[in-house]
């Protein structure tokens, strides 16, 4: 069997042995590392335990101190890329005292900040409300299937249009609770830039336009940030930015859930994410960050094209999804630990201020 000798959770690096339980006599010792996680052979154990002293973990063992013992290499894989995606859901170390300020770089006034837009997630909670007497109810549980996983995934690209319009809230959603974040510093130039991109990658989803910003009453967007704006262009975007857009919340949903990216990792890296995140709306935001995650210029969505365009990118997303979401089948007892590292990760983050009567209370997914 293979068990892990030493393993640093964070850095998605590990060394693995084929050996017995709590042996150092191993037939085979690799070292992996992320992203490619290829084995490299590793010639003494000796080499595997002595990595403890530089800030390794023990293996991998249950709460009695048993090592948990796999069957294949390729499940010592999936374990160390699903870690290190759940621990990119926890807070991002700060330096605890920063450079001085420049005396070059204070501002000359802290200008008027734009009108406060609506709540994000309340806005996707109404037009939830709306959609659903038209969509049919879907069970989406099977994603966490490896079995079933496609077949779903194909069914659900089959029916992209019924997918269009809650895609198109919840990312109306994301630009509300940017600006809702961001909105007394939106005069400095990398959050008013983040929100640029930001737009135009929505723009090239053709999830957001002029004429959205018009229906929300927010023409100021473009009439005092973006006067030279070309909504027309190709999205150009870095993958840090999921990270820097709020995730919309939902009410029932976990209030340290902080950014898109963190709601992406969740499925990847927690099996059992679907089973209680079974419906339309809780696929949403992991499918619009798989639609971002494919996103090129050549499969932004042209304006004569609108709906060919938009359900070529959901069936590319869909194919991506099929290919993250965890792959290899783990031990029971491996998942329900990967889900708990996950959600652990989650709780470090600060909760995020609730709707005004609110029940208090978030679902722990």
């Amino acid at each position: 069997m293979w068990f892990f000798d030493s393993w640093s959770v964070l850095d998605g690096l590990a060394f693995a042995s084929l050996r017995d339980a709590d042996s150092i006599k191993a037939d085979d010792t690799v070292f992996l590392s992320v992203p490619e996680l290829e084995p490299v052979p590793v010639g003494r154990i000796s080499t595997a335990l002595r990595a403890e002293r530089s800030g390794f973990q023990d293996g991998f063992r249950d709460r009695d101190g048993a090592e948990y013992e796999f069957d294949s290499l390729d499940q010592i894989r999936e374990v160390i890329r699903r870690g290190y995606l759940a621990g990119g859901l926890g807070p991002v170390p700060t330096p605890r005292e920063g450079p001085p300020p420049s005396p070059f770089r204070g501002e000359p006034e802290t200008p008027e900040p734009p009108p406060m837009p609506r709540d994000g997630g309340e806005h996707y909670d109404e037009e939830i409300e709306r959609l659903s007497s038209a969509t049919p109810p879907f069970d989406l549980s099977g994603l966490s299937d490896n079995k079933l996983r496609q077949p779903l995934l194909e069914k659900l690209f089959r029916n992209a249009q019924l997918l269009q319009g809650y895609l198109r809230a919840f990312a109306e959603a994301t630009v509300f609770d940017y600006i809702r974040t961001r909105r007394p510093d939106l005069h400095h130039p990398h959050p008013r830039a983040t929100l640029l991109m930001w737009l135009r990658i929505l723009h090239a989803l053709d999830l957001w336009s002029y004429e959205a910003a018009d229906r929300f009453d927010m023409r100021w967007l473009y009439q005092h940030f973006f006067p030279d704006y070309e909504p027309w262009d190709a999205a150009y975007w870095e993958k840090e930015v999921l990270f820097q857009i709020p995730c919309p919340l939902r009410e029932k949903w976990h209030h340290s859930i902080r950014s898109l990216g963190h709601k992406m990792f969740l499925p990847l890296v927690d099996r059992s994410y679907y089973a209680s995140n079974n419906q339309i709306p809780e696929f949403i935001p992991g499918l619009l960050c798989a639609m971002i995650a494919v996103l090129t210029p050549d499969l932004a969505v042209a304006r004569r094209y609108p709906q060919i365009d938009q359900h070529r990118l959901i069936g590319r997303a869909c194919e991506w999804l099929n290919s993250q979401l965890p792959q290899v089948p783990l031990p029971s007892d491996v998942e329900e630990e990967l889900s708990r590292f996950a959600w652990a990760r989650i709780s470090l983050n600060p909760e995020r201020p609730r709707r005004s009567g609110g029940s208090g209370r978030a679902l722990a997914r």
